[in-house]
């Protein structure tokens, strides 16, 4: 059981995550196109950084005989943003729960708890701008996302979560405020991005591909029975385990930078 969640973990980590920082020049850019497109490759690539390296963790523990939280379960395998951070870094979660949002709702208002819970986390993250930002801003589309499900417009929550979560990254990446606000004009300036994607090393280009891959067949699969239980089935399945153990073989290299995405705030 905990051995195939090594292989997906390092998977994840090292051929995906990793040369996926060649795409990073892109925080520089202010214009929409490339802004959004910066904020999801970076989505993308805490997702497959962080979660790998759960997933390792997750793994070598269990074969070391010690049972720990799976910190990530499947957070793409989501209709609307609540289900998608009760997959994301849960042990995060379970902490500002208990310490923050279950005190605070037993005597305050609904919106009262989560923006406390989500400036909280903002504050975790880093003391800056962009993280109070992006507390406030996931707060309310937290409290927007259950108020939409309490009035059974659920097709609505489902449409925003994509935008949600790009938006929501294209605060969280850049912690140089004049810029994060010059991007939050949402200036046009044509896709001359593309270009730029295009010149990054073709490992990096394999790796985007992969990694899209793994979200697309979260989220599209996602009421498969494989998928109920959201704990990486799909990929641990052995002729997954085969293709990645073969794609490993041939993708794994020294492009882009190893580093723990968390580990530099």
């Amino acid at each position: 059981y905990y051995v195939p969640l090594i292989i997906v973990g390092t998977f994840m980590f090292q051929v995906i995550g990793s040369p996926l920082t060649e795409f990073f020049f892109l925080i520089d850019k202010t214009d929409i196109a490339s802004s959004l497109t910066f904020a999801a490759i970076f989505e993308l690539f805490v997702y497959v950084n962080f979660c790998g390296l759960s997933l390792l963790i997750y793994g070598i523990f269990g074969v070391l005989g010690f049972r720990i939280p799976l910190n990530f379960k499947q957070p793409f395998s989501s209709s609307n943003i609540v289900e998608f951070w009760k997959g994301w870094h849960t042990s995060l979660s379970q902490v500002l729960k208990v310490l923050f949002y279950n005190p605070i709702r037993k005597k305050y208002s609904l919106l009262s708890a989560l923006l406390v819970v989500y400036v909280a986390s903002a504050m975790w993250h880093g003391v800056t701008f962009n993280f109070l930002l992006w507390g406030l801003f996931h707060a309310c589309s937290f409290w927007l996302t259950i108020k939409l499900l309490k009035r059974n417009i659920s097709l609505l929550s489902l449409v925003l979560l994509p935008f949600i979560i790009v938006i929501g990254r294209l605060i969280f990446a850049d912690n140089d405020t004049a810029r994060l606000l010059d991007k939050l004009t949402f200036s046009f300036d044509g896709f001359g991005m593309i270009d730029a994607l295009l010149a990054a090393p073709s490992h990096s280009l394999v790796s985007l591909l992969f990694g899209i891959l793994i979200v697309a067949c979260e989220f599209i699969f996602k009421k498969s029975k494989i998928m109920q239980k959201r704990n990486y089935k799909f990929l641990r399945t052995p002729i997954s385990l085969l293709i990645l153990y073969m794609l490993g073989i041939l993708f794994v290299s020294n492009v882009g930078v190893d580093y723990a995405v968390y580990g530099q705030r």
